[in-house]
């Protein structure tokens, strides 16, 4: 008998021109959906060449988008279509493979998403760049390393969490788990997975140095927090090009830096001016270190009084010194224009006569 009685054309390409799943003039059919968001992504620079991806349940249906088709021009006709309870393939584009994050989408799916969407945002990157850097300066390992941030409004489009209700708010802290990257898109999925269990309530991972994955409970969900997401990258990586820090956390240590750095400043200021010699010493350093003795001790140079005297008998009955006393108020002296050296004295000690002409 002819075999290909027993298996006729029609049968052996029934899973590749199974049509009539992606046929459709409504635009949010899923298949028209892929479309439309791929060439949204392309025009934001999220999926470049043929990177990144997307993917949607509808019913009983998982709808794929390929690999290798530049997602610009991805049409109807280029979706895969896998029978959700089966993970078997009802539909095949000829030519065509199925996107290389399927088993990723397929993670997010086992959790209760509804859309899966795969980018290469460079800022999404750029994160995961600076949370490494990070991590290497503070000695932490990189697997204990997520990207958090707190105090910014757009935190605003992201779900508290599966199962709960309301979105989170401003002075909520939004994390990011990262996960390391790996040569093929499939290995990366036991990572995901892991990445998923340790934050239940994250509709997102950042593969480092490679891009993000972003889920939700539908299409629109999903969108939005994505986009919202990226905008937060993006503000991210301009904070820190400012030295802004993304936390309270990262602000203290901050503070605590700076004035560590003022400190060995301040000290290190101290050491040269005690090595240098005291005629080339700032002025104000000499009056100030001068100011601070007498105010310490009560006591002026070579342990006199801090005040002036004059001793003369004149206009004195008993013939003994007065005494003015000099206030706290030595700062306002100069010696400008004195003609002496800071060093010299102009008064006499006491019991020390007057010289004659």
């Amino acid at each position: 008998m002819d075999s290909s009685l027993e298996n006729p054309p029609e049968a052996r390409d029934a899973v590749t021109n199974n049509d009539d799943l992606i046929t459709s003039n409504d635009p949010t059919h899923p298949a028209n959906l892929i479309c439309t968001l791929c060439r949204n992504f392309y025009n934001l620079g999220w999926v470049t060449g043929t990177g990144g991806g997307t993917s949607i349940v509808q019913d009983s249906h998982i709808f794929i988008a390929p690999s290798g088709v530049q997602k610009e021009l991805i049409q109807p006709s280029d979706i895969f279509v896998l029978q959700r309870a089966t993970r078997s393939y009802l539909r095949k584009p000829s030519g065509l493979k199925p996107s290389a994050c399927t088993p990723l989408f397929l993670a997010a799916f086992d959790r209760g998403a509804g859309c899966c969407i795969h980018t290469h945002s460079q800022w999404a990157v750029l994160v995961t760049l600076l949370v490494e850097e990070d991590a290497l300066i503070a000695g932490t390992s990189l697997k204990e390393t997520c990207f958090e941030i707190e105090e910014i409004e757009q935190i605003k489009g992201l779900p508290k969490g599966k199962g709960k209700l309301g979105m989170m708010g401003f002075y909520d802290r939004l994390q990011v788990p990262i996960i390391d990257n790996t040569a093929h898109e499939e290995d990366l999925t036991q990572s995901l997975e892991e990445a998923m269990d340790k934050f239940p309530d994250t509709y997102a991972v950042l593969v480092r140095r490679h891009g993000v994955y972003v889920w939700g409970d539908n299409v629109h969900k999903a969108k939005t927090q994505a986009e919202s997401l990226d905008y937060i990258f993006r503000l991210a990586v301009e904070m820190h090009s400012h030295g802004l820090p993304w936390t309270k956390e990262q602000r203290n240590r901050r503070q605590s830096r700076l004035t560590r750095n003022i400190e060995t400043q301040a000290n290190n200021t101290g050491q040269v001016m005690d090595t240098m010699p005291r005629r080339d010493r700032p002025q104000e350093v000499l009056m100030d270190a001068s100011c601070e003795n007498i105010q310490a001790s009560g006591k002026g140079k070579r342990g006199r009084p801090a005040y002036d005297e004059e001793s003369s008998g004149e206009g004195n009955e008993i013939g003994v010194a007065t005494k003015k006393r000099r206030g706290p108020a030595c700062k306002n002296m100069s010696v400008e224009g004195s003609g002496l050296a800071p060093e010299q004295s102009t008064k006499r000690g006491p019991g020390r006569p007057r010289k004659s002409v």
